[in-house]
């Protein structure tokens, strides 16, 4: 009788110590998956703004995307945060265009503020792009191909 009650004590124990140890194990795993998921998200909540003065003066500028946000509020977002001169004009149904960063202007030796996001030139107005999370907006100031 005593032999089965040590056994059966020995075997409850066992059978606690397991149980336990996986419910710890399960509680650490699922701690470090929402600090992952939270950094992943954050990473994708981003968007990256270049400014491209010539071919020799780059400047990048991560912020933090905002649903809604289109090329020109990102640009307008950097310019006012780093007191960067900006200028646009409106064109109406066509939209706004930049004229002016900082100290360069349209049509200095040929060139004019263009700009892309994801490497790609958009056939609108940068007041007109909306931009998605992970996005990447680059304004250069070169000769158009148009």
């Amino acid at each position: 009788m005593k032999k089965k009650l040590l056994l059966f004590s020995l075997a409850a124990v066992i059978i606690l110590a397991i149980v336990f140890g996986k419910s710890l194990f399960l509680e650490k795993n699922n701690n470090k998956m929402p600090v992952e998921n939270n950094l992943q998200n954050e990473i994708q909540k981003n968007i990256i703004l270049t400014i491209s003065y010539n071919k020799a003066t780059s400047e990048n500028y991560p912020l933090q995307f905002t649903e809604g946000m289109t090329a020109l509020d990102a640009l307008k977002k950097i310019t006012t945060e780093k007191s960067i001169i900006l200028e646009t004009k409106n064109y109406n149904d066509l939209g706004v265009f930049i004229e002016k960063i900082g100290n360069t202007k349209n049509g200095d030796d040929g060139n004019y503020w263009l700009y892309s996001v994801n490497g790609k030139q958009p056939p609108i107005a940068s007041d007109k792009t909306a931009l998605h999370a992970g996005d990447e907006i680059k304004f250069s100031f070169e000769k158009s191909p148009f």
